[in-house]
């Protein structure tokens, strides 16, 4: 296929459709390329949370205390196989090294830049695609069973950042969450949060968006990506595409396709477990809910109950390993009333980089070659946003917030 002077997307999960949408506001024709349905990957298979309750990535621990727990391999929130940390070494060291305080103050800055407009972005998107009624403006329940830790000021902590957060007694809490059957002292209430009740078909509305404005969608998978005179070559198990530019927004797998041009990315694999369950009769969920250190989060869905797991880090193609979602069934249960499981354990990966900001901007050694991936915990959040910052930057305008952050410079 000759796509002239069109922009080529790899990759139909949020990061991509987003950057396939704001292109084509741009007026840039655009053709986005997966192997999968819009919406299949790893962008249906996350919490579902717009993240607007967060002020920092997700940092390495520094104490003592907690990375001797993780090694000891027992923790609930994180495991982990031993290929996974022989191969992630110098990422895994790059991580712990960003996450100290003299360099996670300005990560931390510029990660709320671009969280800063997330919300924003994604009803800029989902309004005009048909997509809000997907959205929930119900924030998330971190619940606390140690009525101490009530105590602590979390809005005090927070406020400077624009966040809010209110605290649950455990009257309120009843009142919030009628059937948690398990006593708590109460719960603080991230009320920014928007949850998506179904973000795979959030996606594919996304996607349906942008065909009915013209845009093409293409089934088939990236095989390599070769310069050819100005413009770029893209062989796939349906053919070869050509185009003058190419955006690689694989997650995951993006760096299989930029290895054979030299380009080294220096990813984490964060892999994550779901499943979905069934409500006891006449137990309703009405918010996302936490307990810190169980390694897991509960979220209701338009397809039942998800019980998602911490991190396992581990070879992205490795075969499953089932005890945290397990585990976390298990957690869950303690305090709601599960009935059957709906589906299997679905498996999926994180894509981080060692300083848990995303890749967004033209690579440095091959023009007309733009990145867009790891964006780690944040991706369903982020990718509208990151969308339009290369969006912008491939078309010339002023970006919306210093790019100089998230630069392709990195690698």
């Amino acid at each position: 296929m000759d796509a002239g002077g069109q922009v080529v997307v790899l990759g139909a999960g949020i990061a991509g459709v987003s950057a396939a949408l704001h292109l084509q506001q741009r007026g840039v024709s655009v053709l986005l390329l997966d192997r999968a349905k819009p919406g299949s990957g790893t962008s249906h298979g996350n919490a579902g949370l717009i993240e607007m309750s967060t002020a920092l990535p997700h940092p390495c621990p520094q104490d003592l205390g907690t990375l001797v727990r993780y090694a000891l391999n027992r923790a609930p929130d994180l495991r982990w196989q031993p290929g996974g940390l022989l191969g992630m070494a110098g990422g895994l060291y790059g991580y712990w090294r960003n996450s100290r305080p003299g360099r996670i103050g300005p990560i931390g800055a510029s990660f709320r830049a671009l969280m800063g407009k997330a919300l924003d972005e994604h009803r800029a998107l989902a309004v005009p695609a048909g997509a809000a009624g997907l959205l929930r403006d119900c924030g998330w329940l971190e619940l606390v069973r140690d009525p101490r830790l009530l105590e602590v000021d979390r809005q005090a902590e927070v406020a400077p950042h624009g966040i809010r957060v209110s605290r649950l007694d455990s009257a309120a809490l009843e009142r919030a969450e009628p059937h948690l059957r398990q006593p708590f002292a109460g719960a603080f209430h991230w009320q920014a949060t928007v949850s998506i009740t179904d973000p795979g078909a959030y996606v594919a509305r996304l996607a349906a968006a942008f065909v009915a404005r013209g845009g093409e969608v293409m089934a088939a998978k990236v095989q390599g990506v070769t310069r050819q005179g100005a413009g770029w070559r893209i062989a796939t198990t349906g053919g070869a595409v050509h185009a003058a530019r190419v955006v690689v927004a694989l997650g995951p797998w993006s760096p299989d396709v930029l290895r054979p041009l030299g380009l080294r990315v220096p990813m984490l694999f964060k892999r994550g477990y779901h499943r979905h369950f069934a409500a006891a009769e006449g137990t309703v969920l009405n918010h996302p809910v936490h307990v810190p250190g169980s390694g897991h989060l509960v979220v209701p869905m338009d397809m039942g109950i998800r019980v998602l797991t911490g991190v396992e880090l581990a070879p992205r193609d490795a075969p499953p390993d089932l005890r945290q979602i397990r585990s976390a069934e298990a957690a869950a249960r303690t305090y709601l009333a599960l009935a059957e499981a709906l589906d299997p354990p679905w498996l999926g990966t994180r894509p981080c980089m060692p300083d848990m900001l995303p890749v967004i901007g033209e690579a440095t050694a091959h023009p007309g070659l733009w990145l867009l991936f790891g964006h780690g915990h944040h991706g369903l959040t982020q990718g509208p946003a990151s969308g339009r910052l290369l969006a912008e930057l491939m078309t010339g305008e002023a970006p919306f917030i210093d790019p100089a952050p998230f630069s392709a410079h990195r690698l």
